[in-house]
This record gives structure tokens, C-alpha cells and sequence, in this order.
């Protein structure tokens, strides 16, 4: 018989790259209704903060979907390699 096991690492990486992915679509959708808001009342006007405002939303929310992504590809190459 030839059972493929998954190590619990593995199975613990792709669980926090899902935490992680789903934190940052949160991050993105509550920066993003921030900004809107920001636009809606007056408090800022989208010409001439473009920059600003696309730096914004980046910031509160790609380095928690990187973080993901690196802890996807952790858990898939120790699947690969089976070290653990």
C-alpha cells in the first residue's frame, strides 16, 4: 500500500495561510468602506489622493495576503519533501 500521510505542519500552514487570506480580504473591505465614507462626507476628495488612498488600502491589507501566500508554499514544499 503506498498511504501518502500529510504532516500536522503542513495541515498547521495551510490553516493560518486561510486565517491570514481571510483577515485580509477583511482588512481590504473595511479600509476600502473607510475611504468611501472619507468621500461620501467631504473629508477627502479622490483627485489629487489617488496615491494616498490606493497606499492606504495596500498597506492594511497586502502583507497579511504575502504572509499567506509564503505560508501556503511552506506548507505545500513540506508536503513535497516530507522533512517532517
Amino acid at each position: 500500500m503506498n498511504k501518502k500521510s500529510v504532516s500536522i505542519l503542513s495541515i498547521i500552514l495551510f490553516v493560518l495561510a486561510g486565517f491570514l487570506m481571510i483577515f485580509a480580504i477583511w482588512s481590504s473591505s473595511k479600509s476600502i468602506s473607510y475611504i468611501s465614507q472619507m468621500i461620501n462626507q467631504g473629508q477627502l476628495a479622490f483627485s489629487g489622493n489617488e496615491y494616498d488612498i490606493i497606499n492606504f488600502i495596500l498597506s492594511s491589507c497586502i502583507q497579511y495576503a504575502v504572509f499567506a501566500v509564503v505560508l501556503f508554499s511552506l506548507g505545500r514544499i513540506l508536503q513535497k519533501v516530507h522533512l517532517i
